[in-house]
């Protein structure tokens, strides 16, 4: 059985970013989506709310207006988000901080959805490398070093980009096997599977932005099946990203942290 979406599309981050997850449901009867983040950096929080159509009509979705969407902190400060555009629920007072857990409540109709979040220690990223040109096509590997926290388990996902310019593809990362230690990762890959994974050539004069989120271990899961399902990631039987949502919504609520960095190619 195929899975019931696959990705075209990002994440949308506090400050509006990222591109937006559209999930093609035409396996699955019509149901509730919600994509919601929220980060350590100044400024708003999102949650966006949207209604697959009938698997007659993939990749269609219908915003939810006029829900009740409340962001909540452990230290019980709550922030009912204000609907910004359709669909679009965005927040203010709250500020995210590493260590906090946050909960997500979503009422629309008669239903309710809930979802809780732990925001992980702050991750800088501490340099971008110009790795070697390779192969007669002159491609260029971008190496990402960052250290991992010691004594915890700690699960990453990076977005790259070339001239402001997003790549589509996923990249979660468990960084278990790196405890404590400096983490080397290249995002401009040299192989085979650059073109696969919809990495864009990258030459002299570009400007790459890498940023980097840590994650809790149920949103690592999530984008792990999902990169599996759009076929950037190593084979996998396919199947539904495992939501952190109750009551049957699709997508995810995210608390992370977020570091950005950005190199000139020479």
């Amino acid at each position: 059985m195929r899975p019931a979406y696959m990705l075209i599309g990002f994440i949308i981050t506090l400050l509006s970013c990222e591109k937006v997850i559209d999930l093609d449901l035409n396996t699955a009867p019509p149901g509730l989506v919600i994509e919601g983040t929220i980060t350590n950096q100044v400024g708003s929080y999102m949650v966006q709310l949207s209604k697959t159509t009938s698997y007659t009509a993939p990749n269609e979705f219908v915003p939810v207006s006029a829900a009740i969407v409340i962001i909540s902190d452990q230290t019980g400060v709550a922030d009912t988000l204000k609907e910004s555009s359709a669909g679009k629920y965005q927040g203010t007072k709250l500020k995210g901080k590493p260590g906090h857990t946050y909960q997500l409540q979503v009422r629309t109709g008669d239903e309710v959805y809930t979802a809780s979040s732990v925001m992980p220690a702050a991750v800088s990223i501490d340099t971008l490398i110009q790795g070697e040109k390779k192969g007669s096509d002159g491609k260029i590997a971008v190496q990402t070093w960052f250290h991992d926290p010691a004594g915890t388990e700690d699960y990453y996902r990076f977005s790259f980009s070339v001239n402001g310019v997003l790549s589509e593809s996923i990249f979660p990362f468990d960084g278990r096997l790196y405890d404590g230690t400096a983490v080397r990762y290249d995002l401009a890959r040299e192989d085979d599977e650059e073109e696969k994974q919809g990495l864009p050539p990258v030459k002299a004069g570009d400007t790459v932005e890498v940023t980097l989120y840590h994650i809790d271990q149920p949103v690592y899961n999530y984008f792990l099946i999902l990169q599996q399902n759009s076929g950037n990631g190593p084979p996998a039987a396919p199947g539904n990203p495992v939501s952190n949502i109750s009551n049957g919504a699709l997508g995810y609520f995210s608390a992370h942290t977020v570091a950005k960095r950005a190199i000139l190619i020479k």
